[in-house]
């Protein structure tokens, strides 16, 4: 997510020097500061909130490997040579 921000010279120099002594991409610092405000009171609009997690089903439907075309029941397995 890209916000139109600006930035004084002093908190650039900043970030770039924390990027170049953690060896991490200059965004993820931004990104990782910008989670840091955010989980203060104040500041808690900068990230939106998690979307709901997907619902999975409980238990899987077993097959009946009769109904499935082209599986047959006790057909043996070609021996190796």
């Amino acid at each position: 997510m890209k916000a139109g921000f600006s930035l004084e010279q002093v908190t650039i120099q900043r970030i770039e020097a924390l990027a170049a002594g953690t060896r991490r991409d200059k965004s993820t610092i931004v990104d990782m500061a910008i989670e840091l405000l955010s989980s203060q009171d104040e500041f808690s609009d900068l990230i939106p909130p998690a979307l709901p997690k997907a619902i999975k089903p409980r238990k899987r439907t077993k097959i009946d490997p009769s109904k499935v075309t082209g599986v047959r029941k006790g057909l043996a397995l070609p021996e190796a040579v």
